[in-house]
């Protein structure tokens, strides 16, 4: 049985959110500073740009969504019903984009070909639910810099 570790907190609930209610952290330590704050767009940019999103659109569009891997979201309290994704922009963005390749600014006919070839188009993403943002950028900081990236 895995304990959870006493420096990062049990999310509040673990559920099935609809993509629509899923927004981009404007402040993910991750993202260059140029994106801090920008809108959703500009961060799909660069996203394509710089973070392989075709080749996870190819992945996902072919094999479905890994729900082993749920995204870590804290509640959008200025948006009531929607969440910001603190961890799992990556394949968040493959995934609006496998839904909405018109949304593509960047790289428009790659995006819309792995978009046109999927069999899988999740509408819904595995969320695990924090009450606070802070209570998980400890934990990310470790996974990201010495486990998985």
């Amino acid at each position: 049985r895995i304990r959870p570790s006493p420096h990062v907190p049990a999310p509040e609930e673990t559920l099935d959110i609809p993509v629509k209610d899923l927004l981009f952290d404007a402040r993910n330590p991750r993202h260059p500073k140029t994106l801090f704050g920008v809108d959703e767009p500009e961060v799909m940019d660069w996203m394509v740009e710089n973070a392989s999103i075709i080749e996870l659109m190819n992945s996902i569009g072919e094999q479905g969504y890994f729900p082993g891997e749920p995204l870590v979201v804290v509640r959008a309290e200025e948006h009531p019903g929607k969440y910001y994704v603190v961890e799992g922009n990556r394949r968040l963005t493959a995934v609006k984009l496998l839904l909405h390749p018109e949304q593509a600014t960047k790289r428009k006919k790659a995006v819309a070909a792995a978009a046109q070839l999927a069999k899988f188009k999740p509408r819904e993403l595995p969320c695990q639910i924090y009450t606070r943002r802070e209570d998980v950028l400890h934990f990310l900081a470790f996974r990201h810099v010495t486990g998985i990236k």
